[in-house]
């Protein structure tokens, strides 16, 4: 219903979704948004994951900072005078809530809003990394200290360093990061 077809080289018509994993990319929306729908809860928590997820991000297309190249010098992500919202307190913070609020709200859906937070961040920086950025680039436009910080971080939410990853496409990684926030690292 809804679905846009097109017509392949072979002249048969395929869905949006039956290329999905096969060398199409999506934009980070629309490789993101199943993940973030598939983390149900009260309207603030859904809200503060959403501020999350959807920040302006220098260098992801479609979360650019509007009118970038005609504003002032942005505070955010470059300047270092102010950082990407990517902690569980500023995103509760962000939508008039405390964490342990935000927290209580969703472990009741039955997923950890902190784990959900950490994945989105990683989902931005494998989406500057797909860009071509590197490791001390994504670092900084996520609000990491340095390449180190960045890389442990990774590391600890994966298993692996930014290097050691596979190569999977965005919309991949969600999936994997839906399976992980709701069964655990081991399923």
């Amino acid at each position: 219903m809804g679905r846009t077809r097109r017509t392949t080289g072979e002249g048969r018509r395929s869905t949006a979704t039956e290329n999905h994993g096969r060398g199409e990319d999506l934009s980070f929306r629309d490789a993101v948004e199943p993940f973030i729908r598939a983390c149900p809860g009260p309207a603030p928590a859904a809200k503060a994951l959403r501020l999350v997820a959807y920040q302006a991000i220098r260098g992801i297309p479609g979360l650019e900072p509007e009118d970038s190249a005609h504003s002032k010098p942005s505070k955010n992500h470059d300047g270092g005078k102010s950082s990407p919202i990517r902690t569980l307190k500023d995103a509760a913070s962000a939508v008039f809530y405390t964490a342990d609020h935000l927290t209580k709200q969703a472990r009741r859906y039955g997923y950890c809003i902190l784990l959900a937070i950490r994945w989105v961040t990683f989902l931005q920086g494998y989406a500057l990394h797909e860009q071509g950025a590197s490791q001390t680039l994504i670092a900084r436009r996520l609000g990491f200290s340095d390449a180190s910080s960045w890389s442990r971080f990774v590391k600890n939410l994966t298993g692996k360093t930014p290097t050691q990853l596979p190569r999977l496409q965005l919309s991949d990684w969600a999936i994997e990061a839906r399976r992980r926030v709701f069964f655990g690292p081991d399923r």
